[in-house]
Order: structure tokens, then C-alpha cells, then sequence
């Protein structure tokens, strides 16, 4: 039988966030193993990924092919510098690094420490998630029967088909109901009834400036992230994202002294604003984090807007890895 072949119809990313040994736990949900990465490149055909710098090239002079792929890291993870990049050194490829800038300044993004803690310290993901929405109040799941929750999660499926209910819930809560004061609250406390200390978690969960500087001596393309990864960066006024993107553009090129001309949209949140911002800041190739088209849009519709694949998805649709 002939094996089975990747699907590829246009040019675009792959997505990768958490990454972790096949000998150890998930190191966040999500996570995939350093098998899974291996698989993953190799399915995809080493053939048909183009390192950043030749993808830029091909960008810049509209020479990309339907077949070419390129690979993506988001948030600046230890995990992924420690074990993918031995993986795609093996097969000699150079990919893109979307970082953001509050992480390596001191401050913490509490929603890696949340996933990691999520993970290593519950049985399972869903023991988790039950036990937040039982912190939750009762004005609050009532909306969880609601027509906006329903909306929310058939839209939220086509984007990403991975999500369980609970995965739909929780993200709900997060994004549509509480506050991100009232949010961090709730699982803070949570962190401290089980004895946790936040230090602990936070030390060794993102890159250090060292790392990204090795990285983009080795010729991998370091991109923006924005600078404190808002949960809806779209809803911030014109202003204040320049303000994330250009704190974000100064950090990198500081530590890369080289011209910064790639990123990928947080969460997926983006409007006009943020396309002319990222325009006025030199950004030449920006990605999303779906194979979706934006609404009333084609695929790929800008250099700002091309697609990405979750491994999620590839995985999902290849029950052999």
C-alpha cells in the first residue's frame, strides 16, 4: 500500500508550541514528543520544508510553491530549544522562533504556568478543568448553557476540531466571561491550596536571551510575539498595540542585531490596526494559527495573514504516529 502522503494545497506554517521527551510527562496540554516531532517532519517530507531564510526568500519574490512548508515555534519555549532543535539540526533545518519580550524582562505569562501546571499535576487535563469550574461561580456556568457559549464553541471548533468540551469551556470563562484579574484569581489559588510556588514552575519554562542569540547565530529567523501576549490583542486600541509590537521589535533586535521582518499573531487576534502596525514596523511575513480563511477573505489573503497547521490536526488524522 502506498503511504499515505501529506496534503498540501497552498503554502504554510507548521505550529509548534510545547514539546517533551517520549520518557516524560506532557510538559503542558497540548504537548507533543519528541517522536511526534520526528514523525511529524518527516510526514510532512523533509523535501518540502523550506528553512526561514530561503521561505522569506521565496515570500519576497512570490516564488512559493502549494507544496512548500516551513516550521514555527510560538512563545519562546525552553522545551522546544532543548529538544527540537537537535531534531532539526539532524535533518538541517532552520525555522522560525515567535517570542514575546515580557518573559525575558522578569515578568511571567501566567498562562504557560497554568498549562504546565495543569498538566504535571493533575491525573489528567479534565481533573484540572473540573476542579476550576467548581471554583467558578454559579452566575457563570449558568452561561455555559447559553447561546453565546454555543456559538463560541461551534466557532472555535472550526478553527481548532482538537478542542474538547471542557478545553471550550474553559477558554470561554478565560476569554469571554471573567477578567483577567478575576481569572488569574481563581487558578492562583488553586496553585496555593496545592502547595505549588509559581518560582518553581516559571524558572525553567522560556528561553533566555543567551539561547535566542545562539539560535540566531545558527541562522533560525527570531520573530515577534508581541511583548506581554494579550489575550485579545484585536481589541486593543491602535496605540497600544504598537506599543506590544514595537517593545517586542526593540527587545529582539537587540539581542539578534539583525533586521526583524517576521512574526505570528497571539492567540490569532488581529485586525487592520495591527496589520498597518506590524506594516509601519518593517514586518514582512506574519502568520496565523489556522488552516481557516479569515472570514470574507481567501486563504493566505496577505504576506501578514498565512496559515499554519496545528499538530494537533496531523496527528488527530494519522493515528499511526
Amino acid at each position: 500500500m502506498e503511504a499515505k502522503k501529506y496534503p498540501t494545497q497552498f503554502p504554510h506554517g507548521l505550529m509548534f508550541h510545547r514539546v517533551h521527551r517520549e520518557v516524560s510527562s506532557p510538559s503542558g496540554q497540548g504537548s507533543i514528543t519528541d517522536k511526534e516531532f520526528e514523525h511529524i517532519l518527516c510526514y510532512v517530507g523533509i523535501e518540502n520544508i523550506l528553512s526561514s531564510d530561503e521561505w522569506l526568500y521565496k515570500l519576497k519574490h512570490n516564488k512559493l510553491n502549494a507544496n512548500n512548508v516551513c516550521i514555527t515555534f510560538d512563545d519562546g519555549l525552553k522545551c522546544q530549544y532543548d529538544i527540537c532543535l537537535p531534531i532539526l539540526e539532524k535533518y538541517n533545518i532552520r525555522a522560525f522562533w515567535f517570542v514575546y519580550s515580557s518573559v525575558f524582562e522578569g515578568k511571567w505569562e501566567k498562562f504557560q504556568i497554568y498549562s504546565y501546571f495543569g498538566t504535571k499535576y493533575f491525573s489528567n487535563v479534565n481533573e484540572f478543568f473540573n476542579l476550576f469550574l467548581s471554583r467558578c461561580e454559579e452566575s457563570l456556568l449558568d452561561q455555559l448553557n447559553g447561546h453565546k457559549f454555543k456559538r463560541y464553541a461551534q466557532e472555535t471548533q472550526i478553527l481548532s476540531p482538537f478542542y474538547s468540551i471542557n478545553d471550550l469551556k474553559f477558554r470561554f470563562l478565560r476569554n469571554e466571561l471573567l477578567s483577567k484579574e478575576e481569572f488569574e484569581n481563581i487558578i492562583d489559588k488553586i496553585i496555593e491550596d496545592r502547595g505549588v510556588i509559581l518560582q518553581e514552575i516559571a524558572k525553567n519554562l522560556w528561553l533566555s536571551n543567551q539561547e535566542l542569540k545562539i539560535l540566531s547565530e545558527k541562522g533560525h529567523c527570531i520573530g515577534l510575539h508581541s511583548y506581554d501576549h494579550p489575550w485579545q490583542l484585536s481589541a486593543l486600541p491602535y496605540q497600544e498595540q504598537l506599543n506590544e509590537y514595537a517593545r517586542n521589535y526593540n527587545h529582539v533586535k537587540r539581542i539578534c542585531n539583525k533586521e526583524i521582518t517576521a512574526m505570528s499573531h497571539p492567540i490569532n487576534s488581529y485586525n487592520t490596526l495591527t496589520l498597518k502596525v506590524l506594516s509601519q514596523l518593517g514586518i514582512v511575513c506574519g502568520f496565523r494559527s489556522n488552516m481557516v480563511p479569515p472570514i470574507g477573505k481567501k486563504i493566505n489573503p496577505s504576506l501578514l495573514e498565512i496559515a499554519r497547521e496545528d499538530p494537533a490536526n496531523i496527528l488527530r488524522n494519522n493515528i499511526n504516529f
